[in-house]
Order: structure tokens, then C-alpha cells, then sequence
């Protein structure tokens, strides 16, 4: 008789998570980083496009651009400390931050994204995702096993 995959086995279905909040945290401070380049090129292309009708003549434009870089720096390094500290409750991995180690054989990626932006991104879209060290999936809107027991039996009562 042949043992199973526990992962296999319970990859039908995913998981909840107790402490979800620590993900949603990452999520939020990447997308400000985003926000934050997407003002930083923004920038760049009005300086170098359109320098005599742009909108930063009335401003100091070499402080406006040097304020947006910093600010895409320091939302860059708040946003990766939170992904680091976002960890898989199963092996304790950090499923958000890509550390070039060998994915699970279930984990997925979408082609030319890592398995850390895979993971956001569906956390993003769908409040869902897929660890890349044990191939493990996580529904963050799935109640945990003692929530749902909690609320059953409110209902009882």
C-alpha cells in the first residue's frame, strides 16, 4: 500500500488562514510602491517630453523628481519588509517574496512573472493564492475551522 501526498491530497480545496491580515498589509504597501512609480515615470515623461510646457516649470522640477524617486525607494523597502514578514502558515516559507529557490511541484506561476508577483497578483484579484514552497492553496476569505465551528453554534443556540 502506497503513501499519498498530503499536499496532493488536500490541494482539492484551499486552505484558510488565521491571520490574514499580515498578507493584506503586504498587498496594500506594494500597491502604494506601484502608485508610486507609476507618478515617478509619470514625472520623468513630462520633464523629458515637455520641458518648457510642463507642469513642473512652476516647481522645482529636479526636486519634484528627486521627492517621487525617494518616495518609490522608501515605499519599495516598507512594501518588502511586509512581503518578507507574510509567511505560510504550513512551511513557514515567504510566498510573496521570490528567493530563487526550486517551487513545488504545484505551485504556479503566470509565465513572465515569479512565483512572489503570481502570488500577490491573485491575492490581488481573487483573495487567493498558491505557496511556491510546499504547493499549498490559501483562501484568505475562507473562515478557519474555529470560526466556523464559533458560528455554528451561535446558530444552534
Amino acid at each position: 500500500m502506497g503513501t499519498s501526498d498530503p499536499v496532493q491530497v488536500q490541494n482539492k480545496h484551499p486552505r484558510s488562514i488565521a491571520h490574514s491580515g499580515v498578507f493584506y498589509i503586504a498587498i496594500v504597501w506594494f500597491l502604494f510602491h506601484l502608485i508610486c512609480l507609476l507618478v515617478t515615470l509619470a514625472i520623468f515623461a513630462l520633464y523629458i517630453f515637455e520641458p518648457e510646457n510642463s507642469y513642473l516649470k512652476n516647481y522645482r522640477p529636479h526636486v519634484v523628481i528627486l521627492s517621487s524617486v525617494a518616495a518609490s525607494l522608501v515605499t519599495f523597502i516598507i512594501a518588502y519588509i511586509k512581503r518578507r514578514s507574510a509567511r505560510c502558515p504550513l512551511c513557514k516559507g515567504t510566498p510573496l517574496v521570490n528567493t530563487w529557490a526550486r517551487p513545488h511541484s504545484n505551485a504556479f506561476s503566470i509565465p513572465p512573472l515569479n512565483h512572489g508577483y503570481t502570488a500577490m497578483l491573485s491575492i490581488t484579484l481573487t483573495q487567493k493564492f498558491c505557496c511556491m514552497y510546499c504547493g499549498t492553496r490559501f483562501d484568505l476569505l475562507k473562515p478557519t475551522g474555529q470560526r466556523r465551528r464559533r458560528s455554528s453554534t451561535v446558530l444552534d443556540d
